[in-house]
């Protein structure tokens, strides 16, 4: 594409004439088609620069020009996803057919998933628009939190375990994960605790943590220290999980049983029954000798 163009022819070395007009201006009319304007898409991570090409199609002896301005996608610029460029006069000077347009982004250490902004292309000038707008992508990978469970609290017969659930960082969607009980020494057929069923536990957006809480079982026996787990499996897709399994400690806050043998009396020719208690049960077989 370019200007139309002239030359002019001049008669000159008269001879047997008088002069007119002596130069003749001849008109070259440019039939080419201006050329068209695309940008392109762009890919980078939080923190990153987002790098848009815009392209002519073919080279022109015109100078071109066109406005590149930013739009929010799913990020946006009031959120601080990205620095907005308000609109911005590119110009191509004859002969060349590439420009690059750049957009900041920022890496605010949540976890949102990729996100899009857009870079839009209007009044171009020496040059049509074929493709007015690239889409950029913020990918945020680098900021997908884990989940990890702690180990509870110890805890006396009839009270509660407590296992945190908690995110590395903090994610701008809810965070889900199934939790279940394990049996360790404890039991929960032997009414040691009340299990806990495969259940769905729920981190709310921009929340750190979510907590699971097991009731234990007082008892009057006398036991060792017990204990169970806590697993973590199938988390949603905004997240991982780093450690999987806690476990809680039941405290015995049972006294050592005593033994103890009653008197009896009887008539002579008889037989003795002597009968040996103990205060309370235990878990554990106990023996004693007589003589």
């Amino acid at each position: 594409d370019e200007d139309d163009e002239q030359f002019s022819i001049t008669l000159s070395s008269l001879t047997n004439v008088d002069a007119g007009t002596l130069v003749g201006v001849g008109t070259i009319t440019d039939n080419d088609a201006a050329p068209s304007l695309s940008i392109s898409d762009a890919s980078t991570a939080e923190g990153g620069k987002l790098s848009f090409t815009i392209t002519l199609s073919a080279a022109s002896e015109k100078t071109v020009t066109v406005t590149a301005a930013s739009a929010d996608g799913s990020a946006t610029a009031a959120d601080n996803d990205y620095t907005a460029l308000a609109s911005t006069i590119v110009t191509f000077a004859p002969g060349e057919t590439s420009k690059v347009v750049e957009v900041q982004t920022s890496d605010d250490g949540k976890y949102e998933g990729n996100e899009d902004i857009l870079l839009n292309l209007s009044l171009a000038a020496n040059a049509t628009i074929a493709d007015a707008q690239g889409v950029g992508t913020i990918t945020d990978e680098a900021d997908k939190p884990s989940l990890s469970i702690a180990d509870a609290v110890s805890v006396n017969e009839g009270g509660d375990l407590s296992f945190r659930v908690s995110l590395s960082n903090l994610a701008t969607s809810p965070v889900t994960v199934f939790a279940k009980t394990a049996d360790g020494s404890a039991t929960s057929a032997d009414n040691d605790y009340t299990s806990l069923g495969l259940t769905k536990l729920t981190i709310p957006a921009l929340a750190s943590f979510v907590d699971v809480v097991i009731h234990t079982t007082g008892d009057a026996t006398f036991e060792s220290d017990e204990d169970l787990f806590v697993q973590l499996s199938s988390p949603s897709s905004n997240a991982s999980i780093a450690a999987d399994k806690a476990k809680g400690i039941i405290l015995n806050d049972d006294a050592k049983p005593k033994v103890s043998i009653d008197n009896q009396t009887i008539v002579e020719g008889g037989s003795l029954t002597f009968n040996v208690t103990l205060t309370n049960p235990s878990s554990q077989a106990i023996s004693a000798a007589y003589s």
